[in-house]
C-alpha cells in the first residue's frame, strides 16, 4: 500500500501522527493475529505493543520494503514466538475473561474472537488439529511435536503455517470494519 510506506516515512522522520494512525489501523489486526499465535489476549497486546514500541524507538533506522501488513505481521509473529519461548505459559487460554477492568464490550468480542478461533481449529484435518495442539497447548517444540507423531519435521512446520493462516484469515474476517 502506497500510503503505508508514506506513513513510514513520516513515522522515521519523527512524526507521532502518522504513527498513531499506523497503529490505529493496524493494532486490533496484529493482537487478534497474536492471540492466534500465544492462545493469551494478554500476552498478545504485550507482543504487539512491543512491536509497536520497537518501530517507535528505532524509527530513524527504518526500512520497509514490503507492505505495512507483510511487515507487521512478521514482527508480530516473532515477537509472540518470543513470547510464549520465554514465559512458558502453561495454562489453557481464556478469552472470555482478559482482565478485571475490562469492559463488557471487550468481554463480548473477546468471546467472539474465542469462538471464532475454536471454530476454526474445529475446521482443520485431525492431524494439523493434533500438531497445533501440541504446539500451542504443551509447547512442544517441532522437533518433539514430529517425533511424538511420527511425522516430519518439515510436515509438523507445513500444517502449523496452514493452521496459521487459517487462523489469520478466521480473525481477519472478524476484525474488518
Amino acid at each position: 500500500m502506497t500510503d503505508d510506506f508514506i506513513l513510514f516515512g513520516k513515522i522515521q522522520n519523527g512524526d507521532i501522527e502518522a504513527f498513531e494512525q499506523l497503529f490505529r489501523r493496524y493494532h486490533v489486526r496484529m493482537c487478534a493475529y497474536a492471540a492466534g499465535i500465544t492462545g493469551r489476549f494478554d500476552t498478545a497486546e504485550d507482543a504487539v505493543q512491543d512491536v509497536f514500541y520497537g518501530i517507535w524507538k528505532n524509527r530513524a533506522n527504518l526500512h520497509v520494503s514490503i507492505s505495512a501488513s507483510g511487515y507487521l505481521y512478521r514482527a508480530v509473529r516473532n515477537q509472540s514466538l518470543r513470547y510464549i519461548e520465554e514465559m512458558q505459559i502453561g495454562e489453557t487460554p481464556d478469552f472470555t475473561t482478559p482482565d478485571s477492568d475490562s469492559t463488557p464490550q471487550e468481554q463480548l468480542e473477546y468471546a467472539e474472537l474465542e469462538r471464532i478461533i475454536e471454530q476454526t481449529i474445529a475446521q482443520m484435518t485431525e492431524r494439523m488439529q493434533q500438531i497445533f495442539g501440541l504446539y500451542r497447548n504443551e509447547r512442544l517444540k517441532y522437533a518433539e511435536i514430529a517425533n511424538r507423531l511420527n511425522v516430519s519435521v518439515k510436515t509438523v512446520e507445513a500444517d502449523m503455517t496452514k493452521a496459521y493462516a487459517q487462523l489469520r484469515r478466521a480473525t481477519e474476517k472478524y476484525l474488518r470494519n
